[in-house]
C-alpha cells in the first residue's frame, strides 16, 4: 500500500514539473503574436527636445564691406550673419567661406594681408581688431579706440605696423597682431580754395600793400610828367 502511494505522489510531481518547464516553441508563438508594425512615423517626445543647429540664410542684399588681397587670392568681407569672410581665387573663380564672426551687424570693416593670413579691423558699435589665419582661425577680438561718427575710412600697413584712419582725422597705429601702439591726429594739407583765417588775413594785407605801392608809383609818374611840361 505504501509503495502505491509513493508511486502516485511521484507521478503527480513529475506532471507538475513538466507543466512548469518552458516550451520554446510556444514562447516564440506568443512573442510573434504580439509584434505589430508601427502605426505612425517615429518621433521624439516633447519631453526630450533636441536642439538643432541654426540654419544661416544668405542675404543677397548684404553689403560688401571690403576687398583685400594676398598671394593666395582675395579676401571679401560681407555683412552676412554678423561678418563673413570669403576667400576668392581669381584664377579658378572658386569662393570658399574662410571664417564667420557671428553677432550684431557690422557697419564697417577693413583688412590687410599679414603673411598668409590677415589683420581685420571692424566696427560693431565699438571697434575691434582680430587676426585671421590661413585656415580660418580667428583670434580673440581686441578693442580699438575711436568714436568718430563718420566711421572708419581706411586701413593700410607698413612692414611692421598698420594704420587705421577715420572720418574725423584720427589715426590709430597698430602692430600686425592688432595691438594698440598709439593714437594721433592727422594734419590735413592746406586747401588753396579755403585757406586758414590767418593765412587769408596775411594775403589780404599783402594785396593791400601791393595796391598802395602801385598807386604811389602811378602818382610819381604823373608828377614827373607835369613838372617836365612846366620846365619846357
Amino acid at each position: 500500500m505504501k509503495t502505491m502511494l509513493r508511486l502516485l505522489v511521484l507521478g503527480v510531481l513529475l506532471s507538475l514539473a513538466h507543466c512548469a518547464a518552458p516550451d520554446g516553441h510556444r514562447s516564440e508563438e506568443r512573442v510573434a503574436a504580439r509584434v505589430q508594425p508601427l502605426a505612425g512615423l517615429p518621433f521624439v517626445s516633447a519631453e526630450f527636445p533636441v536642439d538643432s543647429a541654426p540654419v544661416r540664410q544668405l542675404n543677397p542684399a548684404a553689403p560688401l564691406l571690403d576687398v583685400a588681397a594676398n598671394d593666395d587670392g582675395y579676401l571679401l568681407t560681407f555683412a552676412i550673419n554678423g561678418l563673413t569672410l570669403v576667400r576668392w581665387n581669381a584664377a579658378s573663380g572658386s569662393a570658399t567661406t574662410l571664417a564667420t564672426l557671428p553677432g550684431a551687424s557690422v557697419s564697417a570693416a577693413h583688412a590687410v594681408a599679414v603673411g598668409s593670413g590677415w589683420l581685420l579691423v571692424y566696427q560693431r558699435g565699438t571697434r575691434y581688431s582680430v587676426t585671421v589665419a590661413a585656415d580660418g582661425t580667428v583670434s580673440t577680438p581686441t578693442a580699438v579706440p575711436g568714436t568718430c561718427q563718420n566711421g572708419i575710412t581706411g586701413l593700410a600697413r607698413s612692414p611692421t605696423t598698420a594704420l587705421l584712419t577715420d572720418g574725423c582725422g584720427v589715426g590709430v597705429l597698430l602692430d600686425l597682431t592688432g595691438q594698440l601702439l598709439m593714437t594721433f591726429f592727422l594734419v590735413p594739407p592746406l586747401d588753396p580754395q579755403n585757406p586758414p583765417l590767418r593765412v587769408a588775413a596775411r594775403r589780404r594785407v599783402a594785396a593791400r600793400r601791393r595796391m598802395a605801392a602801385r598807386r604811389r608809383m602811378a602818382a610819381r609818374r604823373a608828377t614827373r610828367g607835369t613838372t617836365w611840361e612846366i620846365v619846357r
